[in-house]
């Protein structure tokens, strides 16, 4: 889109209207360890005298019913749902524990293979075919864009409530858990 905003609209097809406007958007606050937040970014292109203000959203920000009824109240802060999670499914400490672990390596990864990106593509595939590349992303990277969100989600638990939170918001990011990369689900 060329025109400011042009991304806050909506579509119709086949008698459906889709919605395509950004819905909510996280890591806004100020983190330790992240250099350059979306708040920073904002304030850095805004004037002095009006900056660009964001609203905080509600503490729950999304509800997701499962199809036996039971109610999840998704809630912002990664300790919040955490905790909103043990208290949930409190026999699953093990694999709540090394979901959240998961999440805190790949947001080191993630930023790594960001940082790939802005390289020139002809370096790039000279590291991808010197083997080079994997050494800087390590095998955690590709762990998590080579397999599946749903296969890696199904190593940490059995149950299947868990897994469809953790999975819920894929369409985000527009690819079923089956196809999509756990690396799309952790960042």
């Amino acid at each position: 889109h060329y025109v400011a905003g042009g991304c806050c609209h909506t579509f119709q097809r086949k008698g459906y209207e889709f919605a395509t406007g950004i819905h909510y958007v996280g890591g806004v606050d100020e983190k330790k360890g992240r250099p350059l937040t979306l708040q920073a970014l904002l304030a850095a292109v805004s004037p002095i005298d009006d900056p660009i203000q964001l609203d905080r959203m509600d503490e729950c920000y999304d509800t997701i019913y499962l199809g036996h009824n039971e109610k999840y109240e998704i809630v912002a802060g990664e300790k919040e749902l955490k905790e909103m999670l043990l208290k949930r499914f409190p026999n699953e400490k093990d694999a709540i524990d090394k979901y959240y672990g998961m999440v805190q390596k790949a947001e080191k990864t993630f930023f790594r293979g960001m940082m790939l990106k802005y390289l020139p593509l002809p370096v790039t595939k000279l590291l991808s075919r010197s083997g080079l590349y994997q050494v800087l992303m390590g095998k955690r990277f590709s762990k998590w864009t080579q397999n599946s969100c749903q296969s890696q989600l199904e190593e940490l638990t059995k149950n299947k409530d868990l897994q469809a939170l953790w999975a819920y918001n894929y369409a985000n990011y527009g690819t079923e858990p089956d196809r999509a990369p756990l690396l799309f689900q952790l960042y």
